[in-house]
């Protein structure tokens, strides 16, 4: 787009300005204006778009900087002024446009050769100076008024205009957008409940509507979920995506945990939660009991030979994240001790090591955050290794920030984890960058080592540096996505990745908010230094493994 400032149309502001339209009307034919119908004043009528006065000063048209906007000017071409022009004779007898000189000017440079146009009546008893106070004034409260309207409000009418059958083609073409879009655009508004929430949350971008429109368009729609979504959507846009991973996760957890509950339904094993152990001193895995306390060290209690016991209870855990996550029943007795079990490790005669205790209430809250984080942690990783792919796909970073620090922060900080990245060729970098669709195999694409080099030589040195930065920060989550409990005392490598994608503006889950000392709505924790401090003290670790010693 570009400004124009010199209004006067027969004197164009330079080359890319529309030819020149003539200040007065009877510098234009005579079959230029065809009045439709007068009435009380008004007059209705079409004029070509050089009949119509503009204004040389502000005085006579408050408009002085005109915004050339292309796609308007293209709409315009294509389809014609929708809105009625108004406006006035003036003491010269000229057609001074009121309301409407963006519309004439777009008219005049697609070549329309008329416009609908409202000739308003002109007081001629009013003071000229008290009409042109007047006149200014209306058209201050014109052009301040007029507003584009609400993203939720677009939504709301193109989702109409999908229910009568409009193609996304034809969004194409109306709304002068690329087909992949408007079919993206298509999807989205087909859904009531994504509408619904970018009428609640103008922030929401076309991806976070399409994750909604998404979980409603399933043949096994789940109210509760799309709920749950536009909830998050409301209140967090930028946990959206989590909360989608989330509940995706939970339905394949949910299909995963079927067969096992009907498993232990048919065998009477009650099935129990790990909340619900939480508070619990006396259960017990049996990987870790013997029979008896006179059994010897070592004996192993089997599931079978424990099937009969009233403490016997199953645990259903879940391993792994996304396509290779799995459920492992855990096998336990809630009271070893109770029902004459003892430690596989205790001496003979002895149940347990250890008394059983009660536990202080910093101890439960801690087992209880352990269990609840420990359950979260794996159902980032899918979502945070998306994010990560889209933004080391991107050809620059955002300005202000400081990529070439961060990178070297992690080059002294992730030593180990890039060594091992190098030792495998970097494969998740290789796999994030080719795509996250599975082939029909189940396996993930990956780029072959020779398509990563090639992509790194045709680089800008602004990409470039992204992907640097990419090598280093996939290395470091190659290691902690397998890891179980990375949050808890969390490294210097991760509290520096998690920053650094915070930086880029990825939104972070509960647990990964934690690493940063913040709490889910990401403020700083009672007693924590919060993500700035965070992120000095691995400055200050990376400077303090670098530092060589001087001489005294």
């Amino acid at each position: 787009m570009s400004t124009k400032t010199d209004d006067r149309l027969d004197q164009p502001a330079d080359e890319d300005t529309p030819a020149a339209a003539a200040e007065t009307t009877p510098d234009v034919p005579e079959d230029s204006i065809q009045v439709i119908m007068e009435r009380e004043g008004y007059e209705l009528l079409f004029a070509h778009p050089r009949a119509l006065y503009l204004g040389k000063d502000v005085t006579e048209n408050t408009r002085q900087t005109v915004i050339e906007d292309e796609v308007f000017s293209s709409s315009v071409e294509q389809f014609g002024v929708d809105i009625v022009i108004e406006a006035r004779r003036d003491h010269h007898g000229r057609l001074a446009v009121h309301d409407g000189k963006m519309r004439t000017l777009a008219a005049l440079k697609a070549g329309l050769d008329k416009l609908l146009v409202l000739v308003r009546p002109s007081n001629d008893d009013d003071d000229e100076r008290d009409a042109v106070k007047a006149r200014i004034f209306s058209q201050l409260r014109i052009n301040e008024r007029r507003a584009d309207i609400t993203t939720g409000d677009k939504m709301a009418a193109l989702h109409q205009l999908v229910l009568l059958d409009v193609t996304p083609q034809e969004l194409a073409t109306q709304r002068h957008m690329p087909l992949k879009d408007a079919k993206k655009l298509h999807t989205a508004v087909q859904s009531k409940a994504a509408v619904q929430a970018s009428q609640n949350n103008e922030n929401l971008t076309l991806d976070d509507m399409l994750l909604i429109a998404g979980f409603e368009a399933e043949v096994d729609h789940d109210p509760e979920a799309v709920e749950a979504l536009t909830q998050t959507a409301q209140t967090n846009r930028y946990g959206l995506r989590n909360k989608a991973y989330e509940l995706m996760q939970q339905r394949r957890d949910a299909d995963l945990l079927r067969p096992l509950q009907a498993k232990f339904a048919k065998s009477k094993t009650p099935i129990v939660t790990a909340m619900e152990l939480a508070a619990d001193n006396d259960s017990a895995a049996l990987t870790v009991l013997r029979p008896s306390p006179a059994h010897e060290p070592g004996t192993a209690l089997t599931p079978a030979a424990h099937k009969n016991c009233p403490g016997n209870v199953v645990l259903i855990d879940f391993e792994g994240h996304g396509e290779t996550r799995k459920a492992v029943p855990v096998h336990l007795c809630r009271d070893f001790r109770g029902f004459g079990h003892a430690m596989l490790d205790a001496p003979k005669g002895v149940a347990a090591l250890k008394p059983a205790g009660k536990m202080t209430p910093e101890e439960l809250a801690d087992r209880r955050l352990t269990i609840k984080f420990n359950g979260e942690w794996p159902l980032s990783i899918e979502p945070r290794q998306a994010w990560m792919a889209e933004k080391f796909r991107e050809v620059k970073y955002p300005k202000g920030f400081r990529i070439h620090r961060r990178t070297a922060q992690l080059a002294v900080v992730a030593g180990y984890e890039f060594k091992r990245a190098i030792e495998h060729s970097h494969p998740l970098l290789r796999e994030c960058l080719a795509g996250a669709a599975a082939s029909g195999e189940g396996v993930k694409p990956a780029l072959s080592q020779d398509a990563l080099q090639k992509r790194i030589d045709g680089a800008s040195e602004e990409h470039a540096a992204m992907l640097t930065l990419g090598l280093w920060a996939f290395a470091v989550e190659a290691r902690i996505s397998k890891q179980k409990s990375p949050w808890k005392n969390a490294g210097p490598e991760t509290v520096l990745l998690m920053t650094i994608l915070k930086e880029l503006g990825m939104g972070l889950s509960p647990v990964e908010n934690y690493i940063l000392g913040l709490d889910e709505d990401g403020r700083p924790l009672d007693g924590t230094a919060g993500t700035a401090d965070a992120a000095e003290q691995v400055e200050a670790s990376t400077l303090a493994s670098s530092s060589e010693p001087v001489a005294a």
